[in-house]
């Protein structure tokens, strides 16, 4: 009995609750992050900072192996990945800025405690560059661009530098005048009266400065302003005047002051060179390049057609009542109405009396459309439809090909018979093409064999020479593989010549 209750004691003993070895101690905890490192400062573009911090407990402690996030909040560039902090509870990222220059933002946390955000302005590097702010655009031969360029100095990143550099302006073909060159005032040049001239078509500009590299911008010069006036001659005695002429209800498509008639007498006038050994029409001009008038009838497009086959008639009639035909110049004319005759229509001295040939832009003469044909996109593009027909028409107002001509077709007055023939008409269809010629056989209306009274192109004082670079013979082999034999309907062949006896 005694050994029992002995044992029970000790059982109790055992499991009366009295102190063990306890519950095991928790690490500290981190409780604040705090910058060692500025939080704000200044630095060049995409220049590396270091962005330090510490980790603390909640007795002011530095923790060590503590992992701190430090993440870009606003400019761009990028942060590395910091180490675990050390025994004095630091740890440092490479923060690299953005690009651009301005305000860079980076925050450093640690789970949910309060984040240190760190901020850096970058300021732009060392000038390295121009570039063009504003685009310069409304380009016109002889007037000053509508909006004038402007152009800044900029880093290796595209930010401006307040730099003072000398900036000046050029052009890839033709001249440009106005004040061309300027020093910067806080790293921007702004140009105010800059004025191109030469030829119609896209011209490129550079801004350059020494030690810098060169920026480029690209306009397209168009045709001088709208005038409806002959403005005064560049060259002496006899030329072509080219006239956009529409009647008095008709749809303004300003082909005048556009590419459209610049880059279609360009076209014709290199191949007609081509086809004479450097011989083109010598056409009116101003400000170096061709001069485009402009005419509004006083009769709609339906009274205007109404006149069949003298369309041309009255569009010279009206012309002359205006003032402005003058002696000495014949005058294409390119219409933006219709015909229900031909496309085209032409004098032909002396058995059609008048000094202008006309493209009727919209005719409708049986079996065609005249408004299906299209302009050369280009000036050295190979002639089309209208290039053609505006040659053969301008021929005939110089009286050519005359009834004198050794083939001269009686049935088709003013053609020869010959298809290839720049000048033919004929029951055949006229199909034009890099096989086109001027004068088959040189024995009609071209060529130094041909009698001397007889009208021919090569002594018209309506052509003259143009420089070999305009229509060199390897330029005109290159530009007639662009062309293509099409066959065209309404002009040539003509109807019967109107007015031809």
């Amino acid at each position: 009995m005694a050994g029992a209750v002995a044992a029970l004691l000790v059982v109790a003993a055992c499991g009366d609750g009295g102190s063990g070895p306890g519950p095991r101690p928790q690490p500290p905890q981190p409780a604040a992050v705090a910058p060692v490192s500025p939080t704000q400062s200044t630095s060049p573009v995409a220049s590396t900072v270091q962005a330090r911090v510490k980790v603390t407990d909640a007795s002011g402690a530095p923790l060590s192996g503590v992992t701190v996030a430090f993440s870009v909040v606003s400019g761009g560039g990028s942060a590395g990945a910091a180490a675990p902090t050390n025994a004095t509870g630091e740890t440092a990222a490479t923060w690299t800025l953005g690009t651009r220059a301005g305000e860079n933002r980076l925050r450093a946390s640690v789970g949910s405690l309060a984040p240190v955000e760190f901020t850096a302005t970058g300021t732009p590097g060392p000038a390295a560059a121009l570039s063009v702010r504003v685009q310069p655009e409304g380009a016109r031969v002889g007037a000053p661009l509508a909006t004038q360029p402007v152009v800044e100095v900029q880093d290796a990143h595209g930010n401006l530098v307040a730099a003072s550099v000398q900036v000046t302006a050029s052009v890839s073909v033709g001249t440009l005048a106005g004040t061309a060159s300027g020093t910067t005032t806080g790293g921007v040049a702004a140009f105010t009266d800059l004025v191109l001239t030469g030829a119609v078509g896209t011209r490129q500009l550079t801004f350059a400065s020494p030690g810098l590299t060169s920026a480029f911008a690209t306009v397209l010069l168009l045709p001088p302003p709208r005038s409806g006036t002959d403005r005064a001659d560049e060259i002496v005695g006899a030329q072509v005047r080219v006239l956009y002429v529409i009647p008095s209800d008709g749809e303004d498509r300003g082909f005048d002051t556009t590419t459209h008639i610049a880059y279609t007498v360009a076209s014709f006038q290199r191949w007609l060179a081509g086809q004479t050994g450097g011989r083109a029409f010598r056409m009116d001009t101003y400000a170096g390049v061709l001069d485009v008038g402009f005419f509004r009838l006083s009769r709609t497009n339906a009274e205007v057609k109404s006149q069949g086959a003298f369309v041309r008639n009255e569009i010279e009639r009206q012309l002359s009542v205006a003032g402005l035909i003058s002696t000495g110049k014949v005058y294409l004319v390119y219409y933006d109405g219709g015909s229900t005759y031909s496309c085209g229509g032409a004098s032909w001295p002396p058995s059609v009396p008048g000094r202008v040939a006309a493209m009727y832009l919209h005719g409708t003469p049986p079996g065609a459309s005249c408004g299906e044909n299209t302009f050369v996109t280009a000036p050295d593009a190979f002639p089309r439809y209208w290039e053609f027909a505006a040659v053969h028409d301008l021929i005939h107002t110089l009286g050519i090909v005359s009834r004198a001509a050794p083939h001269h077709t009686a049935a088709y007055p003013a053609h020869v018979p010959e298809p290839e023939d720049l000048m033919y008409a004929g029951t055949a269809p006229w199909v034009i093409g890099p096989s086109t010629v001027v004068d088959v056989g040189r024995d009609d209306y071209f060529g130094p064999a041909l009698p001397a009274t007889l009208p021919t192109l090569d002594k018209s004082p309506y052509l003259a020479s143009v420089p070999a670079s305009f229509w060199s013979a390897s330029l005109q082999s290159a530009v007639a593989q662009q062309g293509a034999p099409v066959q065209a309907a309404g002009l040539p062949p003509h109807p019967p010549f109107p007015g031809a006896p």
